[in-house]
């Protein structure tokens, strides 16, 4: 987890890339089960101007399989794809290759007539992926995983596919995660808005990044925060 710490540490200091026109933004809640490797996610979703519909008139993207999502605005609906993506499912490459060992799902999201936004998804299930341990040719190796929710931590990213992909366009984002037994703490991109307790003395932590990003870090784990005055 130090090393995902100090990934995720360093991309907080790095501005993201500018975008043509607004970005989409997804607004996330997230409650995480780590020793069942368990998340449970609602993403209120506002497309924004560079994602484009097919000629079907259907947003595609694309998730963890097994997260079963739901989509739960009115003048919406969700069709799943049978099978794995195919790699030009959403114009680049998209398919489980690129992902390692992450399956994946893919879906049309469709609106009707008068559709408003933001679009609300539920999703959960399990993400669990365990660490890789690589690197013989190097004098002290280190361990890699595209994602995973336990015990000893979490760590989320892109390569996860915890979130909505919806091709390769950046993204802004809020994220609230609750529900966290101390001394479990989490950090993503961004600032953090909301850091205390709830009514039942657990945690409930808030950050928001409006800098665009390719994607959307979670990291959370025990630890003990400092802070030098």
């Amino acid at each position: 987890m130090r090393r995902a710490l100090s990934i995720v540490s360093g991309l907080l200091l790095i501005p993201g890339l500018a975008a043509a026109g607004q970005p989409m933004h997804h607004e996330l809640a997230v409650r995480l089960d780590p020793p069942a490797h368990r998340l449970d996610v609602t993403d209120w979703i506002v497309l924004g101007d560079g994602i484009k519909p097919g000629t079907s008139g259907a947003y595609r993207f694309v998730l963890h399989a097994g997260l079963n999502p739901q989509v739960l605005t009115p003048g919406w609906k969700l069709e799943p794809v049978p099978g794995t993506p195919p790699a030009n499912f959403l114009g680049v490459n998209a398919s489980s290759e690129t992902s390692g060992d992450v399956p994946l799902a893919g879906y049309r999201l469709i609106p009707s007539a008068g559709a408003k936004q933001p679009v609300e998804i539920s999703y959960r299930g399990v993400l669990d992926h365990p660490l890789d341990t690589s690197g013989e040719e190097y004098q002290r190796s280190f361990s890699e995983t595209p994602g995973l929710i336990g015990p000893d931590g979490v760590f989320l990213a892109g390569s996860s596919y915890w979130v909505p992909t919806f091709g390769d366009n950046l993204v802004i984002f809020d994220l609230t995660v609750r529900s966290l037994t101390p001394p479990w703490d989490v950090v993503t991109q961004g600032g953090r808005l909301a850091h205390d307790f709830d009514g039942n003395g657990l945690r409930f932590v808030s950050w928001r990044c409006d800098k665009p990003q390719e994607e959307i870090y979670l990291v959370a784990g025990p630890w003990h925060e400092y802070d030098a005055m």
